[in-house]
């Protein structure tokens, strides 16, 4: 008997009818906050190296190039005949393609006024663009260019957004929705994509995910957001 008044609540009554009220655990979970969740991402994720330079053009061969710089931190992943994504802000249509034909054996220091950084020369043929001739060509020598070098196989990762990994003295982290709960899971990351970051251990694709949460401390009892269709 102590048991059954202690979960429900006496009945209203109303006239001839009677209003029902809602049983302890029903009036608890209305006032948990509510959670938005996700699930880690599936992505295919190839290393690449960035670069930057200006483009030139040999009159003798008609080919043009671009004559960029890799920092000698990205300098052992670069091969001769790898591919490239070239782009400028001068560029029509805006990007072109170009294969690592040539890297220097010897490194230099390069200054901006600040610091100082080591970087090797790296020369790339860019794809033909239309005619080759720097009067009609959208190219121009003395362009700047930024590329982007593919340096490894595609593989399938798992990501997550970067506004969902909180970091401690511990280690970096998420929160997950588990039987109401907000969850701990400490998580390890690696490469920075650009909507989030690749996860090396930690979570599973089914995991969900507690999105925003600032909020939120380990164990706080919670609710999912109910989304209609």
């Amino acid at each position: 008997m102590k048991r059954f008044i202690k979960w429900l609540l006496p009945a209203i009554i109303v006239g001839s009818g009677f209003v029902a009220v809602k049983s302890a655990p029903e009036t608890i979970e209305s006032f948990l906050p509510t959670v938005k969740t996700i699930n880690p991402s599936k992505s295919e994720y190839s290393k690449s190296i960035n670069g930057t330079g200006i483009i030139t053009y040999n009159e003798t061969s008609d080919r043009w190039f671009a004559n960029i710089i890799v920092n000698e931190a990205d300098i052992s992943f670069v091969k001769p005949g790898q591919t490239a994504r070239l782009s400028g802000a001068a560029f029509e249509p805006g990007v072109y393609t170009g294969k690592v034909i040539d890297m220097s054996k010897t490194a230099r220091q390069l200054s901006n006024g600040i610091s100082v950084e080591t970087v090797v020369d790296v020369t790339l043929e860019v794809n033909p663009v239309g005619k080759s001739n720097p009067e009609v060509s959208p190219l121009r020598a003395g362009y700047t260019v930024k590329a982007r070098i593919s340096a490894g196989k595609a593989r399938e990762i798992l990501t997550v957004p970067y506004e969902v990994i909180l970091q401690d003295d511990v280690s970096e982290f998420v929160y997950l929705l588990k039987n109401r709960k907000a969850v701990r899971q400490n998580i390890i990351t690696g490469e920075d994509m650009e909507n989030g970051a690749e996860l090396i251990h930690g979570l599973s694709p089914n995991d969900e995910i507690i999105i925003s949460p600032e909020n939120i401390s380990e164990n706080m009892l919670v609710k999912k957001e109910v989304t209609t269709q």
